[in-house]
């Protein structure tokens, strides 16, 4: 699916139209045109806590992972409690194979929040890559609650059993990691 962008020339009162592509249909009523959300806003405060946090969001998803763990750590300078930049230095640490170190950001995280997805996500792939597959699993098992990481916890802990020669229960959790995605 990709987006179409283009013009069409035309003449004439163009406050009131209506664009249809196959069974799509759009119309535009140009008197009641007015957005309901704000367009501009107060200044952004790019050195507040959630300013650095943005930041590093941003570097994260471009994966530049150096940059974004400068963000993630300064966002923390300013909020240690600040259970996603954890979560996130967690997962960095995973990608770096520092797991022991991602095991403690995870850990921070989960004192924090027990039932964070991200962090308890985090923690599964970092005891499973230290070869703690029970841990892993009970971790997993709380990330999978959540539906952004339901497919993936459910994967994970196919994997996991099929390590373990559990073929019943392997074959049990990749079917759920199917029907949730």
């Amino acid at each position: 699916l990709e987006t179409w962008h283009g013009s069409i020339a035309t003449t004439g009162d163009l406050r009131d139209f209506e664009i249809r592509v196959a069974d799509l249909r759009h119309k535009v009523d140009g008197g009641n045109a007015n957005f309901q959300r704000p367009l501009a806003g107060k200044p952004f405060d790019r050195k507040s806590v959630r300013g650095l946090f943005h930041q590093a969001e941003q570097q994260f998803q471009f994966r530049r992972y150096d940059a974004a763990t400068r963000f993630y750590e300064q966002s923390l300078e300013r909020d240690p409690y600040h259970v996603d930049a954890l979560s996130r230095l967690a997962e960095i640490q995973y990608r770096n194979a520092n797991y022991e170190k991602g095991l403690e950001y995870a850990h921070q995280a989960l004192a924090i929040n027990a039932y964070h997805p991200q962090a308890n996500y985090s923690t599964g792939i970092l005891l499973k890559s230290l070869d703690q597959p029970v841990s892993a699993l009970e971790a997993f098992a709380i990330a999978s609650k959540a539906t952004g990481y339901r497919s993936g916890s459910l994967t994970q802990m196919a994997e996991i059993y099929l390590a373990q020669n559990d073929l019943y229960r392997a074959t049990a959790f990749a079917q759920k990691a199917i029907s949730s995605d």
